[in-house]
């Protein structure tokens, strides 16, 4: 086989488009985190280089129209992520007997990492693709029909 020199933008952007057609259609969330955990970590490599925050070093990114949908709620991200943990720790010593089980939420943790790469990307300025506005329009469709 022939080398073949890759940019990882491209890279990271098919990596994100393959991650979330994989969330979306329900059919391998730890597949779409992995792929979805590559793509922002290169998005948000090449954001640094450029001199612009990535979604996880600042406080003004998509996730902060989750934090808005959570303060109308009356909940708080201490309360969530609180809460998120007692569920770990309560699966972690469910299953500790065994070192083959993984406990946790994929579908959850996919998601927050799709949100993160998501960010990164529209932080770029990148034309959004196909499955990129599909995401974009879910998480639009629910965050509204949750706030409600």
């Amino acid at each position: 086989m022939a080398e073949i020199t890759h940019q990882k933008l491209h890279l990271a952007k098919e990596q994100l488009d393959v991650a979330l057609d994989l969330f979306m259609n329900g059919r391998s969330y730890v597949s779409a985190l992995v792929l979805a955990s590559n793509a922002e970590d290169i998005l948000a490599k090449i954001l640094s280089a450029r001199g612009i925050k990535a979604s996880g070093e600042q406080s003004q990114c998509v996730v902060t129209t989750v934090d808005d949908y959570l303060r109308r709620q009356g909940l708080s991200w201490h309360k969530v992520i609180a809460d998120k943990q007692q569920t770990q720790i309560a699966a972690r010593n469910a299953t500790a007997d065994s070192g083959a089980v993984v406990s946790g939420d994929l579908e959850d943790a996919a998601l927050w990492m799709l949100v993160r790469a998501y960010d990164n990307y529209k932080r770029l300025g990148l034309q959004a693709s196909e499955k990129v506005r599909a995401f974009d329009q879910w998480l639009r469709q629910g965050l509204e029909s949750r706030a409600a």
